[in-house]
């Protein structure tokens, strides 16, 4: 059965938002984003799922993803991260700009343990406070990239004291074929004034996650 949230829903007046407020979620909704992703798969396949152009001259020409693939190389990543080391309540850190890795990371860090992504923007102190903050077991960033200094930003982060370098590994995006569990993950942010700090975000506990474990490949 398609869930009503894939259903459009006409909102011509207010009396329409109440009685689709009063209706509540849908009782069907996937226990975890991979869920999530696995039920797109299953339901689009070969469809996009994403597209990327670095420069605007190749926006007819995007680098895209089906759905299926999506769900391989989020899968990838998760069991990459797990390989690394990464438990279920230890954190992925992310500091990336907007490319089709970033997702796989965010969402296959979602599936290994706890993603964090981080502003890339950020100087290179406040992101030292947030990975300190946070306790990354591992960082993923951009390799080396001319006229970049993002690798270098978060490499001075990693040494700055009173880092633990034991827990963190700083790695280019790399995926490898495997397996998913559980969902969770940490949003940074910021104020006008004062410094950024971390915050807990996640639609559902992760053990509604795990319920699921049977559906999937076993670490």
């Amino acid at each position: 059965m398609t869930s009503p949230l894939l259903q459009p829903a006409p909102l011509a007046s207010v009396s329409d938002i109440h009685a689709l407020e009063a209706a509540g979620w849908p009782t069907d909704l996937p226990g975890s984003t991979w869920a999530l992703l696995q039920s797109a798969a299953e339901r689009f396949g070969e469809a996009p799922a994403l597209s990327f152009f670095l420069e605007t001259s190749g926006h007819r020409r995007p680098h895209s993803l089906s759905y299926r693939d999506l769900l391989a190389k989020v899968t990838g990543a998760a069991n990459l991260f797990h390989g690394l080391g990464v438990g279920s309540t230890e954190v992925v850190a992310l500091v990336l700009p907007n490319l089709i890795e970033t997702h796989l990371c965010l969402w296959g860090g979602e599936a290994a343990g706890v993603a964090f992504p981080i502003n890339p923007l950020m100087d290179g102190n406040a992101i030292a406070d947030l990975l300190r903050g946070s306790q990354a077991r591992a960082v993923v960033t951009l390799a080396p990239f001319p006229g970049a200094d993002l690798y270098d930003k978060v490499v001075a982060a990693l040494n700055a004291p009173p880092m633990s370098r034991r827990s963190c590994w700083s790695i280019s995006h790399r995926t490898c074929e495997g397996r998913s569990a559980g969902q969770r993950r940490l949003s940074s942010t910021g104020r006008a004034i004062g410094p950024p700090r971390c915050a807990p975000a996640s639609r559902s506990s992760t053990s509604a996650a795990r319920s699921d474990a049977r559906r999937r490949i076993d670490w």
